[in-house]
């Protein structure tokens, strides 16, 4: 069950397992001609530790592991459609669940770190492209070496949502923020939010 902690500072998550998921959602930017219509909002998203590494433990490899949001195809799922008249207006409370039960009391060995990336799905012969979640946990790690998690998906487009556009890239959401840097803020599931010239998008944590 749930079992709330009262003594933790703000922003920490004490509460394991946790379930999270978009709470409002306005699409800025269709990415889509107006002759192709509605635009349809997708998500792929992987699972880690603080550095990537199984169990957290350096001496291990790297490794992903499967969120409810995970895809083997370029697909990934439906968010929403979004037609074209919505574009450019919020949607609030669309209660999209984005993992379930999600264990993250350890810091150190829990997959505490969800990589996501949010696009607007075109198919065959959209190109394959990658888009990455960086995780500012693994201080010090290179991008081969568990910095970053790239995650292919079909698009004539960009995805949304990038914070640091050069190198197209998000930050990682995390369940449990414990131990991490003081910046970057709202990397927690409970209201983590993104605000950029295409997107914009809250979390937050539910029973």
């Amino acid at each position: 069950g749930f079992i709330e902690c009262t003594t933790c500072p703000p922003c920490h998550t004490c509460t394991s397992p946790i379930n999270f998921r978009i709470k409002n959602l306005e699409v800025k930017d269709g990415k889509e001609s107006w002759a192709a219509g509605a635009s349809e909002i997708h998500i792929k998203a992987l699972g880690q530790t603080w550095n990537h590494r199984q169990f957290g433990n350096s001496t291990l490899p790297i490794v992903d592991y499967n969120v409810l949001r995970t895809a083997t195809d370029n697909k990934g799922f439906l968010i929403k459609k979004i037609p074209r008249g919505e574009v450019g207006y919020p949607i609030f409370n669309i209660n999209y669940a984005l993992h379930n039960n999600w264990a993250v009391t350890n810091y150190y060995t829990d997959p505490i770190v969800y990589s996501y990336v949010i696009f607007e799905y075109d198919a065959f012969p959209a190109a394959i492209k990658t888009n990455g979640s960086r995780k500012p946990s693994c201080i010090g790690c290179s991008t081969t070496g568990g910095a970053i998690s790239t995650i292919p998906f079909r698009s004539s487009n960009q995805a949304y949502g990038r914070l640091l556009p050069e190198t197209s890239e998000n930050y990682a959401i995390y369940g449990n923020t414990t131990n991490l840097p003081a910046t970057p803020f709202n990397l927690n599931c409970q209201g983590y939010s993104v605000n950029t010239s295409d997107i914009e998008f809250d979390t937050e944590k539910y029973q």
